[in-house]
């Protein structure tokens, strides 16, 4: 069956980086200001007309081949298909904007510091049990229930990637098929602190058995601290502090 598609321009970017067609608007992710596409539009829970792009006609200059392989199907980036140099123009004025919403207007402004690649020193990555040995950890895709199960992060400290492979066994353990934990990695100084949100063990809290994994996790990876709790929201528990997290 055919594909209803419609035609639009984007004139711009929103505040969280999405495309922004008029009129309407339609906000669409991963466009260009510029771009002539064709899209899927539809209405959103809360009523905003969303587009999906089946087809770029026309890129805009502003457009660059994204530099990470797991670019489409990875939600934790979502504009590494802008060129550079607008890329940092458009976050120093949606800097701006947001502070002129405020009534701030800063006595002089300073050149935008920005964090290079392998540089980020903080990640919450996503882990989801498919098999008795086998867990996927990645990063969601954008407005996605799946997991990407990421091979290499441009972004990333080497550290995290490691300790995101090094983690892996242990999660094994720790999850139910079927079920995922928000794992947050968390680099301070030498000391790598990791938070744990969501249900782990058979009883789904940290019960004797899940204690002494996670307490084990920490000696053999050499963490600093490990926490966990249940959701979102929740004040997280420290389950075992090997040195002090600053």
């Amino acid at each position: 069956m055919p594909v209803s598609t419609t035609r639009l321009k984007i004139k711009g970017l929103g505040p969280i980086g999405d495309g922004i067609a008029k009129p309407g608007p339609v906000f669409v992710e991963r466009t260009a200001p510029g771009d002539t596409i064709l899209a899927r539009v539809r209405r959103d829970a809360k009523g905003i007309q969303r587009g999906e792009v089946v087809e770029v006609v026309t890129p805009s200059p502003l457009r660059q081949k994204p530099p990470c392989r797991h670019y489409d199907d990875c939600g934790n980036c979502t504009l590494q298909h802008l060129a550079p140099d607008y890329y940092y123009k458009w976050k120093a004025e949606t800097v701006e904007s947001i502070l002129k919403k405020q009534n701030v207007v800063p006595q002089r402004w300073l050149e935008p510091v920005l964090v290079g690649e392998s540089q980020r020193r903080r990640a919450t990555l996503s882990a989801l049990k498919i098999t008795q040995n086998r867990v996927l950890i990645g990063y969601y895709k954008r407005r996605s229930d799946r997991i990407t199960d990421i091979k290499e992060c441009l972004i990333a400290h080497p550290k995290l990637l490691k300790l995101r492979s090094a983690l892996r066994p242990y999660l094994v353990e720790l999850l139910n098929i079927g079920r995922s934990v928000d794992v947050f990695i968390q680099l301070s100084g030498d000391e790598v602190d990791v938070l744990l949100t969501g249900e782990v063990g058979r009883a789904g809290y940290v019960d004797a058995f899940v204690k002494t994994k996670l307490v084990k996790m920490a000696e053999d990876l050499e963490l600093a601290r490990v926490s966990w709790r249940i959701g979102y929201g929740e004040f997280p528990v420290v389950i075992c502090r090997r040195t002090q997290v600053i």
